[in-house]
C-alpha cells in the first residue's frame, strides 16, 4: 500500500518518502492484562490527534487520556494513566518501561513514522535537486523500515531483562478485542474518516498475508 498512500499524500499537497515501521504497540501496565475485564475502566494513554486509537480504546471499555508523548512518563508516575499502548522500542527509548511491570504481547496497532514536506516548499528546489532528495530519503526510509524489525526484537528482550513480565492474553478475549475494534473502524470508514475502498484493500492484503504465513508454517511441519 505504500505507493498508493504516498501518491494520495502528494495529491493532497504533501511530499513524503516512505513509512518507517516502529513495531506493534502492545498493552503495558502495572497489573497483568489477560482479559477484557482486566482493562475495563482503566485510564489508557492515547496520543494527541489519534482519533482511531481513541475510539478503539473506548470500545474496549477503557477511559482514554489524551497526552503528548512528552507527558507520558509523568502520567505513569502520577497515576494520571494506568496503561500505555506502545511498541517495545518506544517504551525503551522514552524510558516508559521503568514505570510498568507487565507487557501483554498482542498486537494492537502498527506504529509508523514518516517525514512530510509541504509540496509548495519542495517545488522551490530544482527538479534535479528534488530527485536527489527523493532518492536519498527513500533509501533511508527503506533502511529504517528493515532495521525496525531487529530493533523491536532487541527492545522487547530488553524489557524482559529489566524485569517486565510478559503476559499472554486469553485467546477468546483477544478475538473479542478484534471484533469490537473492527466495528469501530468500520463505522469510522462510513463516517468518512478514511476511505472504505482503501480499508477493504488493506484487509484483503492482510488476509492474503496471513494465509500465506499459515501455509508456510504448515509446510514446515
Amino acid at each position: 500500500m505504500d505507493k498508493a498512500l504516498l501518491d494520495d499524500l502528494e495529491a493532497k499537497g504533501m511530499v513524503a518518502f516512505g513509512f518507517a515501521g516502529a513495531g506493534f504497540a502492545q498493552f503495558m501496565a502495572n497489573s497483568p492484562i489477560r482479559t477484557l475485564d482486566d482493562i475495563k475502566g482503566q485510564k489508557v494513554w492515547v496520543p494527541e490527534g489519534d482519533k482511531v486509537s481513541y475510539a478503539a480504546m473506548e470500545s474496549l471499555g477503557l477511559s482514554p487520556v489524551t497526552l503528548p508523548m512528552t507527558d507520558v512518563l509523568t502520567g505513569l508516575q502520577t497515576g494520571l494513566i494506568d496503561i500505555i499502548a506502545s511498541s517495545p522500542v518506544g517504551a525503551v527509548v522514552f524510558q516508559w518501561h521503568t514505570k510498568i511491570k507487565y507487557v501483554t504481547k498482542t498486537p494492537l496497532v502498527y506504529v509508523m513514522a514518516l517525514t512530510v514536506i509541504d509540496k509548495r516548499t519542495f517545488r522551490k528546489m530544482s527538479p534535479e535537486d528534488q530527485q536527489v532528495v527523493r532518492s536519498v530519503m527513500e533509501s533511508l526510509y527503506r533502511d529504517f523500515d528493515r532495521q525496525a524489525i531487529e530493533d523491536n526484537e532487541s527492545a522487547f528482550n530488553a524489557l524482559l531483562a529489566n524485569g517486565v513480565q510478559e503476559i499472554a492474553p486469553n485467546s477468546g478475549d483477544e478475538q473479542n478485542w478484534r471484533k469490537q475494534t473492527d466495528a469501530v473502524i468500520d463505522q469510522m470508514a462510513k463516517d468518512g474518516l478514511f476511505g472504505k475502498e482503501a480499508l477493504a484493500e488493506i484487509r484483503e492484503l492482510i488476509t492474503e498475508y496471513r494465509q500465506g504465513q499459515s501455509k508456510v508454517a504448515a509446510d514446515a511441519q
